[in-house]
């Protein structure tokens, strides 16, 4: 929680993920690019950014927040220095804008099903200039800013002749968490940003694990 002071800026992107129930053609649409499969992580989206005019934001899943000592995620940025390393890294890289979102996860936070003991922040989306980037500029912007990226679990590269059925994708999301019960699912998208017609955007799904689901709702 904390203080708002408007709604998510333009260029921070809005996290929700397309379920593949929802639009099995998805599968089809990854062919033969590379993809990649990470963990769901049980929070709540919270994103940085700078805009062009070097602004900072601080963002929840909808509003962006004020910096008043009300936000927690606003406070764990502070003690991390994102927002220095961000400007560090935006220079170094020239960029216009950057967005950086992840999930936020922590005691208090859902049902801390991650059994975690202090906040941490899971990076699992970064736009440069208005645009995705690759999985390895993810990799790199987390490192370089100090943040953690959600759990890779798995790289390949037609993605349905493993998994070519909902079913088979189903058996793959489930799991649990390290030190926790069982993981909300996987989430599937390709190395390098790839257009989906579908969504009208990069192609991504999410995959929810029926055990999370059967204990949780």
């Amino acid at each position: 929680g904390g203080t708002t002071i408007g709604s998510l800026p333009w260029f921070i992107p809005h996290s929700d993920e397309t379920r593949i129930q929802a639009e099995p053609s998805l599968l089809d649409e990854f062919g033969d690019n590379e993809y990649y499969i990470s963990t769901k992580m049980d929070g709540s989206s919270h994103a940085i950014g700078l805009d062009e005019n070097d602004e900072f934001y601080v963002c929840g899943h909808n509003y962006r927040y004020k910096d008043d000592g009300k936000s927690s995620f606003y406070e764990f940025v502070k003690k991390r220095q994102f927002e220095e390393q961000l400007r560090f890294y935006k220079d170094t890289i020239d960029a216009s804008q950057i967005a950086v979102v992840g999930e936020f996860c922590a005691p208090g936070i859902q049902r801390n099903r991650l059994e975690l003991t202090a906040p941490e922040w899971y990076v699992f989306t970064v736009e440069i200039d208005g645009h995705a980037v690759s999985l390895e500029t993810m990799d790199a912007t987390a490192l370089t800013i100090g943040a953690k990226t959600v759990p890779i679990e798995e790289k390949g590269i037609k993605l349905a002749e493993k998994y070519p059925t909902i079913e088979s994708l189903l058996v793959r999301a489930e799991g649990q968490y390290p030190n926790g019960g069982s993981k909300e699912g996987i989430v599937i998208r390709t190395c390098e940003p790839v257009y989906s017609q579908t969504l009208g955007k990069c192609l991504s799904m999410k995959v929810i694990n029926n055990k999370y689901l059967l204990k949780n709702e």
